[in-house]
């Protein structure tokens, strides 16, 4: 390999750490992308697979500058946690209008592994969870839209929005754009 083959990377690490340290204290604009949706923090993020609904909103990012370099024992990670809420939604017949079914507080984290191999303890609940449906977390507040570790399309729509309050939902708004697993999807702003 070249050495521009082994610089590529990096400087994308490089540019991907900080770009990362940058949401965590700036609120972003939401954008989509081939494996899942980013909203912008203390905005509700939509869900829906077949007859679930639900909406999730990041409260609290944390990222702990915790990483070092990695060992033989130790992978190096990051710590990185995500309060959110939940709330699992049930569709009026009017299909306007969602009434709130249950609610509750809930954390994903991805922490540091320790460990060889098979005997690696320690690491994550990278994971949001909401109507019965876990769907992958990576931080500071991705949802994927799929859950497992490979991309499979398993029928979950994410649609991000701009209410801070549960009340304000309309689920058949036109504002809404519902997106599902596209790995041709390049990175794209949703629009305000």
């Amino acid at each position: 390999m070249t050495r521009l083959q082994y610089l590529v990377p990096l400087v994308g690490l490089i540019l991907a750490t900080s770009w990362a340290a940058e949401i965590l204290t700036e609120p972003p604009q939401s954008f989509v992308y081939a494996l899942g949706v980013a909203p912008k923090p203390e905005r509700f993020l939509l869900v829906r697979s077949g007859t679930k609904y639900c909406a999730i909103r990041f409260l609290e990012l944390w990222r702990g500058n915790d990483a070092s370099a990695p060992t033989s024992m130790k992978s190096g990670e990051e710590t990185f946690r995500a309060k959110y809420e939940w709330h699992e939604l049930h569709v009026m017949p009017s299909g306007t209008r969602a009434e709130v079914q249950r609610s509750g507080v809930s954390e994903a984290r991805r922490e540091k592994l320790a460990g060889i191999g098979r005997l690696a303890f320690g690491g994550s609940d990278a994971k949001v969870r909401c109507a019965g449906l876990e769907l992958n977390w990576t931080p500071p507040s991705s949802v994927y839209f799929y859950t497992g570790s490979k991309p499979k399309d398993v029928g979950i729509e994410l649609a991000t929005s701009d209410w801070k309050n549960v009340g304000e939902i309309q689920i058949d708004s036109p504002a809404l754009t519902w997106y599902r697993l596209d790995l041709g999807r390049q990175m794209t702003l949703i629009p305000e």
